[in-house]
C-alpha cells in the first residue's frame, strides 16, 4: 500500500502536487492501493511542526493498517515501481543520502513484523522526546525532529533490520537532481525543482535567478507537468 498525507487547508499548489503523485502512482504502479489521508494541521503552523506532526499521523496510521507500506510526501513523482524495494530483506527501510544530513523521511517503507512495530513506537518516543526538548542539538544536526528522531531509533535498536535505501533510487532529493539515475523510482519535488515545476506563479519566488536557470531541472518539471 502506498499512503501520503495532507493537511486540510487551502494551498492551490498542493492540488497539482496531489494530481502528480496519483497519476504517476497509478501508470508505474497499477496494481497497487494508494490512500491519500486528509489530518487537521497541527496548532503552530511553522514549518518543522507540519512535517513532525505528519510523520507522527503516519506512524500512528500504519500501525493500526497491520500491512506492509510505503509511507511518502504528497510532493513526489513517481518513475517506476517503489514495491520493489521489498525484494530486500528488512523490517524498516529509510533512504539515505551521502551528506551530513544523511536521512530524508520523505520516503521509508514499513514491513507488518513484530520488530517493525517495536522499531515504530521508539521511533515515537524519541520524536517525542525532542520535541519536548526543542534545544538538543541532535535536531539541527539530522536537520528537524523527525530525521533526528529517526537516527536515534536506528542507534537505540536492538531488534528490528533496518535497510538503508539510497535517495538516488527511491527518494531523489537536491543532491541527485544534477545526475538523476535512469533507475530512479521516485523524485522529490521539492524546493527550486518544485518552483521550476509550478512556475512563476508558486510560493517559492524567493529563489535566485541563478538557481532557476539550472539547466538539469527543467526536463524533471517537463516530466512532471506531463501527469496534470
Amino acid at each position: 500500500m502506498l499512503v501520503t498525507f495532507v493537511f486540510r487547508r487551502e494551498y492551490c499548489d498542493y492540488d497539482k502536487l496531489l494530481r502528480v503523485w496519483q497519476r504517476s502512482a497509478a501508470r508505474h504502479m497499477p496494481g497497487v492501493e494508494r490512500r491519500v489521508i486528509e489530518i487537521d494541521p497541527p496548532q503552530d503552523t511553522g514549518r518543522l511542526d507540519d512535517i513532525t506532526h505528519a510523520v507522527l499521523a503516519a506512524r500512528d496510521y500504519v500501525l493500526e493498517q497491520g500491512r506492509d507500506c510505503i509511507v511518502c510526501d504528497a510532493d513526489m513523482m513517481f518513475c517506476g515501481n517503489m514495491m520493489d524495494a521489498f525484494n530486500t530483506e528488512f523490517d524498516i527501510a529509510v533512504t539515505v543520502r551521502d551528506a551530513r544530513m544523511p536521512y530524508n523521511t520523505g520516503v521509508w517503507f514499513y514491513r507488518e513484523t513484530p520488530e517493525a512495530r517495536e522499531f515504530m513506537k521508539l521511533w515515537r518516543t524519541r520524536t517525542e522526546m525532542l520535541i519536548a526538548n526543542k534545544s538538543d542539538p541532535v535536531i539541527g544536526a539530522y536537520g528537524g525532529f523527525d530525521q533526528a528522531s529517526l537516527a536515534l531509533a536506528i542507534m537505540e535498536n536492538t531488534s528490528a533490520v533496518v535497510a538503508e535505501l539510497p535517495c538516488a533510487l527511491y527518494n531523489a532529493e537536491q543532491s541527485c537532481w544534477g545526475s538523476l539515475s535512469q533507475h530512479v523510482k521516485a523524485v522529490h519535488i521539492k524546493s527550486e525543482l518544485r518552483d521550476v515545476c509550478l512556475g512563476s506563479g508558486s510560493a517559492g519566488k524567493k529563489y535566485s535567478k541563478k538557481r532557476m536557470r539550472k539547466g538539469y531541472l527543467k526536463p524533471i518539471a517537463k516530466q512532471w507537468r506531463s501527469y496534470l
